[in-house]
């Protein structure tokens, strides 16, 4: 090429071709980096983009399971239910009555925060079942027992500590997310009972599918796709 350009042309030809090429060998540099300064400027807003959203729906999640255990804390406003946590129920009582309806009380403030949940199992100190909500009749099949995930554990749970997983319900032939809390008392960090909040994984996959991709994949492989033991959110004091 630089023979068929500078070889058997005039002294203006070359001088015009030298000049081209002179020109033009910048030019390209400088298109070069220009191009490679846009490419890697794009690639970092698109991550920064990414993270933001990630930090965004961590921050939702977070949120989303922080109204569990401030709903599950609200029990320590109903004496009646942490009594019978504590000690069980004698029927023989005039006050089983208001027992009843502190639960009504109580089961509807939880669902009224947290749509999602349907089914609310309470547990007392001795680890047996003292009462349960349930948003339907069908869901009135789910059992807790020795083919339960996690079950021994999760009715006796440090102070401060919560439990989430994800199993398939035989009896449903569902999956659920599984919220639990046990419930102490706060100054004496004597062992009141247990709370056992229920939610279909598909509603939890919903929330978490309204984001980006990006985030999507993040998220669901930190909280859905595998059993999750997690000390957060943690109780207030």
């Amino acid at each position: 090429m630089y023979k068929w350009l500078f070889v058997n042309r005039s002294i203006r030809t070359k001088i015009v071709w030298s000049s081209v090429v002179i020109s033009l060998i910048p030019m390209l540099v400088l298109s070069f980096l220009f191009y490679r300064s846009s490419n890697l400027s794009l690639e970092k807003t698109m991550v920064r983009s990414a993270d933001q959203n990630a930090a965004y729906l961590s921050d939702d999640l977070d949120e989303y399971f922080r109204n569990f255990t401030s709903s599950a804390l609200q029990v320590y406003g109903f004496s009646r239910i942490t009594n019978m946590m504590a000690h069980g129920v004698d029927y023989n009582n005039a006050d089983t009555i208001n027992l009843r309806e502190s639960l009504a009380s109580y089961y509807l403030l939880v669902v009224n925060k947290n749509t999602d949940i349907i089914k609310i199992m309470i547990y007392g100190q001795n680890n047996e079942l003292k009462d349960t909500w349930s948003r339907a009749s069908s869901y009135d099949t789910i059992r807790l027992g020795q083919g339960t995930p996690h079950f021994k554990e999760m009715l006796d749970l440090p102070f401060q500590h919560t439990l989430m997983y994800t199993y398939r319900e035989p009896m449903l032939n569902q999956d659920l997310f599984v919220y639990s809390i046990t419930i102490y008392d706060p100054f004496y960090r004597k062992k009141f009972g247990s709370m056992v909040f229920f939610v279909q994984h598909k509603e939890l996959t919903k929330k978490i599918r309204i984001n980006e991709p990006a985030s999507e994949r993040h998220l669901i492989a930190k909280y859905v796709r595998r059993d999750l033991l997690s000390n957060q959110p943690r109780l207030p004091g």
